[in-house]
């Protein structure tokens, strides 16, 4: 999809940028669709920089809140289930951790 003359100048600002590294088009087009709905949301600096982050987040199938002590919490949603799961998989399998004592790791997030 090319330019069109009623894209807001944030997707005009995207097309831009994203044409300068020479991205494919069609994930220009479908960057510029996610781009063009957030504009259309109307933030305000504040509310746009709070949306980031928080998109940025669950697309990476990160959690919003920290995980508490409360095994409810996270064991009766499947989808976070599942994610939790898969994360001691990945932990278990790393060669680096094989034998170390639990009380060594140590779980953050930025």
């Amino acid at each position: 999809m090319a330019h069109t003359a009623t894209d807001s100048p944030l997707v005009a600002h995207a097309r831009r940028e994203l044409a300068l590294i020479g991205e494919a088009e069609w994930l220009t087009d479908g960057l510029c669709k996610v781009i063009a709905a957030f504009a259309e949301m109307g933030h305000s600096g504040f509310s746009a920089e709070h949306s980031t982050r928080a998109l940025e987040k669950l697309l990476r199938y990160q959690p919003l809140s920290p995980i508490t002590d409360d095994p409810d919490e996270w064991m009766d949603d499947p989808g976070r289930r599942d994610w939790l799961l898969r994360q001691l998989d990945r932990i278990e399998a790393e060669p680096s951790l094989l034998g170390a004592s639990p009380h060594v790791l140590a779980v953050a997030h930025r």
